[in-house]
């Protein structure tokens, strides 16, 4: 993505931080303190600036561009508007080997597997009722060494879609977490409970496993 900007983005400089926080720089929590500090003794750090313009190309994930690398046959919503295409049953007749038939498809060289946004379609799935040809964005048709027809639907982000026709919804696991280890200064002696140095700690105690009396 480029920024485009009209003046000069040297003027664009927001103010300095107060000195110590380049000394603090790894400690996230005195750098949130010390932000905060700034605005409540100067006010927010604004900057206005003229419309920008920013430009770029969607990228597709990177399941999908591989499969399409080694797809014998790619669509796309352009494709289906420049040939006029309207429904599933007329883009199934153009690829060689398949047909439709009233008991479903059959393909010449084995059977023929469905796959939603990188997932296998489900055992009910119906390609007349389920899915339409507008809410697709890529349909990818893969001829294995092994045999038979392998067809990819990449749908469009749309979450009527995903959640209500299809009933899926995309989740995303937190995965495995290291436990965190917080830091307890001690203030056994005189010295460190007398420091004046503020304590920028956003937690200062911590312990998951306290067991209280009644």
């Amino acid at each position: 993505v480029e920024l485009f900007l009209d003046e000069d983005p040297t003027q664009l400089r927001l103010p300095a931080l107060p000195g110590p926080l380049q000394s603090m720089a790894g400690n996230p929590g005195y750098i949130a303190k010390a932000e905060q500090k700034w605005i409540m003794e100067n006010g927010m750090r604004t900057i206005y600036m003229d419309a920008v313009q920013v430009t770029g190309r969607k990228s597709l994930d990177a399941h999908r561009e591989m499969k399409m690398k080694f797809a014998d046959y790619v669509y796309d919503q352009e494709y289906f508007k420049e040939n006029k295409i309207t429904d599933l049953q007329t883009l199934f007749f153009m690829i060689p080997g398949l047909q439709v038939n009233p008991d479903g498809l059959h393909y010449s060289r084995g059977e023929v597997k469905f796959e939603i946004d990188n997932f296998p379609a489900w055992d009910w799935f119906d390609w007349r009722m389920d899915v339409q040809l507008q809410d697709i964005e890529h349909i990818l048709f893969t001829r294995p060494p092994e045999g038979g027809l392998i067809i990819q639907i990449y749908l469009v982000e749309n979450p009527g879609v995903n959640k209500i026709r299809f009933n899926r919804k995309i989740i995303t696991p937190l995965g495995y977490q290291v436990p965190a280890e917080f830091y307890s200064p001690v203030y056994a002696t005189a010295g460190p409970r007398d420091r004046q140095t503020p304590d920028l700690r956003t937690t200062l105690y911590w312990n998951p496993a306290l067991q209280t009396d009644r």
